[in-house]
């Protein structure tokens, strides 16, 4: 008498339940794998920012020159330079802002002023000037706002303040000329 031969493995019906659950697993990940990658790139991008005015504030203290941190629309980048009167030196250090991110209001010393215009400088006694950036991708929208006196950025959740309500003591800062 003649056995039948089992065969070992899966069926064509197996292999394609499995596949389907597969893919469905995946589909419900990936949203979430995206969101990730982007909560973490917006966190990076926020302490980048902060870690460039402890930089800049360190290199015009230690070096005792200004050194000046801008915003280029055309690169969507923020760069740290050294303050060279009449000229433009190559960049120090560069910040890419987020794909999903631009800069809608830059703020320097309370007054909205153009990208092409709006620069932080940091001088050797570890003042700089008062600036801003509002940073906004749909509904998420948060500011960097560095302080003239420490001359450290801190990042804030909302748009930039209104700077012409907060009342200041008169003789507080001296004006830089």
């Amino acid at each position: 008498m003649i056995s039948p031969t089992k065969t070992k493995g899966f069926t064509f019906i197996e292999m394609l339940v499995i596949l389907v659950v597969l893919g469905l697993i995946t589909a419900a990940a990936t949203p979430n794998l995206i969101a990730f990658t982007k909560a973490r790139d917006r966190k990076a991008f926020q302490l980048e920012l902060k870690t460039l005015c402890l930089d800049a504030k360190q290199r015009a203290i230690t070096t005792g020159t200004n050194y000046k941190i801008s915003f280029s629309e055309s690169e969507n980048q923020v760069e740290l330079r050294q303050a060279i009167e009449g000229e433009e030196p190559d960049a120090l250090k560069t910040i890419p802002v987020p794909e999903d991110y631009e800069a809608t209001n830059l703020d320097l010393a309370g007054r909205i002023q153009e990208s092409t215009s709006w620069e932080v400088v940091y001088y050797d006694d570890g003042t700089c000037d008062a600036g801003g950036i509002e940073f906004a991708s749909g509904n998420d929208v948060f500011c960097w706002l560095i302080d003239p006196k420490t001359g450290l950025g801190k990042i804030q959740a909302g748009s930039l303040p209104d700077a012409t309500t907060e009342k200041w003591e008169a003789g507080t800062y001296e004006q830089r000329l």
